[in-house]
């Protein structure tokens, strides 16, 4: 079902949904780690076993081997593709990770598939994995949430640990999947400031410009465009 995005992530959830027998907010993060993430569904069904009632933010736990990470997401779905996001769902999402690593405390509280996810989490940890915390909603963005995601990303502490939060929110997840369908549309043109005057060269591939951007320039077209400006990278899906 290609072009209209809220129609496709709609049918798709009810589908998981009744497949599964799960409520639509654990098919929401079925499908976000089959169609996003890349799991199997194998994968993706025990990825998200986790979620449940005292979840702990947990709503889909992976330790990938390939990659040397850990990832622990939290998903919300509103019917109507119109959650609005909260800062206390981020925070309590980067809690989780104070939970993953105690598995006994977990153990204690009654939550035995928490425990043995908590048990993976130390070893992959102790050998030298990142983490990365995924918020995903069905919703616009949230201004707020994106400065409080900021904030955690540039703490020196979480860079020296390799924590890491993603922001999914609609726009995001309809870019992505516009890209794996292939209807995704490159950024048309933008103007940006160059710091010296480029390098013009040509050859059998064509013509192209060597020339020093600075960062700043890139600051803004991210804010503009978000991951859009890194679309045609096969690896941004990986994180």
């Amino acid at each position: 079902m290609k072009g209209n995005f809220d129609k496709y992530l709609i049918s798709e959830v009810g589908r998981i949904a009744e497949r599964e027998r799960i409520p639509k907010s654990s098919a929401f993060l079925f499908w976000f780690a089959e169609t996003i993430l890349d799991l199997s569904e194998n994968d993706a069904r025990e990825a998200t076993a986790v979620e449940g009632a005292n979840d702990k933010g947990i709503d889909l736990f992976y330790v990938d081997n390939d990659e040397g990470k850990v990832i622990i997401a939290q998903g919300k779905f509103s019917a109507k593709l119109n959650y609005r996001a909260k800062e206390t769902d981020v925070t309590k999402l980067e809690s989780s990770i104070n939970w993953l690593a105690t598995p006994e405390a977990l153990r204690r509280d009654g939550k035995a598939d928490l425990a043995e996810a908590a048990a993976e989490y130390v070893e992959a940890i102790n050998n030298g994995y990142g983490v990365e915390l995924w918020y995903v909603y069905a919703g616009d963005k949230s201004i707020n949430v994106d400065k409080h995601i900021g904030v955690y990303n540039q703490n020196i502490e979480n860079v020296e640990s390799r924590r890491v939060i993603r922001h999914y929110h609609k726009e995001i997840l309809k870019s992505t999947w516009e890209e794996l369908e292939g209807s995704a549309k490159r950024i048309p043109s933008a103007d940006i400031d160059i710091a010296q005057e480029p390098i013009a060269f040509s050859g059998s591939f064509g013509s192209a410009i060597i020339a020093n951007v600075p960062a700043e320039e890139l600051i803004t077209l991210y804010e503009k465009y978000e991951d859009r400006l890194f679309d045609r990278n096969v690896r941004l899906f990986l994180g």
